[in-house]
């Protein structure tokens, strides 16, 4: 119970966060569709102080985030916890590769968060039968973002596999949730790597 309100309350704020590292928090919030009007409205203010921050603030803010998930004991967690466990230290791990100073510290991180984000998706994929299909779509975009950050660092991630695991994303979910709007996507979608719905580039007018 512990470790579901500390997830819904502050590692709930770094994932959206992570969506729209630029955007400011009333974007955020609107298109990611998750905060009603009249609720959750100390995660809402949350994200929007968050949103405030300089990129040396955010970052400091998911190493923090990152070292508070590092403290649950894997063997403690229900499948699902650990799931979002590590999806979250991988969404914490891609914050910290688009804000790091240096092209060493991009690559490290970026390797951290593509390693935790198919850490995630093997743990839903092999341990969770029944799956909430808005979290399955949601585990496999946010797998594919921590793959782009690791193509553009020059990892071990190459354009055919960015292609391929997009094509096992629903577009219906990536236009609903308003990951279209991700700048992590959207530069695939601009460097013609993948073909974003709704969403039109100054190349292709």
């Amino acid at each position: 119970m512990v470790f579901a309100a500390s997830m819904a309350t502050a590692l709930g704020v770094v994932a959206l966060l992570a969506e729209y590292p630029m955007e400011t928090a009333d974007i955020a919030i609107q298109e990611a569709g998750v905060f009603d009007e009249d609720d959750h409205l100390e995660q809402k203010q949350a994200l929007m102080d968050l949103a405030d921050m300089n990129q040396e603030e955010l970052a400091k803010e998911a190493l923090m985030w990152l070292s508070v998930l590092q403290t649950y004991n894997d063997f403690s967690l229900s499948n699902e916890q650990l799931m979002l466990k590590y999806k979250n230290m991988s969404v914490a791990c891609t914050i910290l590769s688009t804000t790091a100073d240096g092209p060493l510290r991009r690559k490290f991180w970026s390797e951290k968060a593509l390693k935790y984000g198919r850490f995630s998706l093997g743990v839903m994929e092999g341990m969770m039968p029944e799956k909430d299909r808005g979290e399955w779509e949601e585990v496999k975009t946010r797998v594919l973002i921590a793959m782009a950050v690791n193509y553009y660092e020059d990892g071990q991630v190459d354009r055919d596999e960015l292609v391929t695991h997009f094509e096992k994303i629903s577009k219906s979910f990536l236009v609903r949730t308003g990951f279209c709007n991700n700048r992590v996507l959207r530069l695939l979608h601009e460097d013609e790597i993948i073909v974003l719905p709704n969403y039109f580039s100054e190349k292709s007018t």
